[in-house]
């Protein structure tokens, strides 16, 4: 008798890996966009696909376990940022307690290209993470609000809206800092 029971699970991890290299270098920019700098992003995408295989959802139909996949890739960027953030505190009480007061300002003058840049990374990190996130997937993965939807499990209105308010609060920062015209 043959074991066609050891058939499916393979046919499933070949699905799994099928979808995995197609939507991997989109998990890569979706890491990098929330943050994560070149290896953390890497190792992060890695351990979405370890998770995924340890969680055995390669049975989920392709576009639910797409929307696994990005949603375990945000949660384990958010983990990266929780662990970054502790050790940039201890790091930072450790070097104030270690050198003695330095001058400010030293720095050379930025191109205003650099400048507006680091304004909007500064003011993508100062948003609330609900709404980092879905500015993230729309504007660095071209997601749209159904999709965006689906993704994160929220409506399309609820995607809409925090779409707005995000964009409402990077523009008032951005023109406060007078990167955007005030008209």
């Amino acid at each position: 008798m043959a074991n066609t029971g050891s058939k499916q699970p393979a046919a499933e991890g070949n699905r799994l890996l099928s979808l995995w290299q197609q939507v991997r270098p989109e998990l890569l920019r979706l890491a990098r966009a929330l943050g994560c700098p070149g290896d953390a992003a890497e190792d992060a995408v890695q351990d979405v696909y370890v998770s995924a295989i340890q969680a055995g959802v390669s049975g989920l139909e392709p576009s639910d376990l797409r929307a696994w996949l990005f949603r375990v890739t945000i949660n384990r960027c958010r983990l990266e940022h929780r662990r970054r953030s502790r050790w940039r505190r201890a790091f930072g009480k450790l070097a104030a307690w270690m050198r003695p007061r330095e001058e400010a300002g030293t720095s050379d003058a930025s191109p205003v290209d650099r400048e507006a840049l680091a304004a909007v990374r500064a003011a993508l990190e100062d948003l609330d993470e609900d709404l980092r996130v879905v500015l993230v997937l729309r504007y660095f993965l071209d997601m749209d609000s159904r999709q965006i939807g689906r993704t994160l499990a929220l409506n399309d209105s609820t995607v809409r809206s925090r779409l707005r308010a995000g964009r409402l609060i990077l523009a008032d920062v951005l023109r406060k800092a007078g990167h955007v015209d005030g008209s």
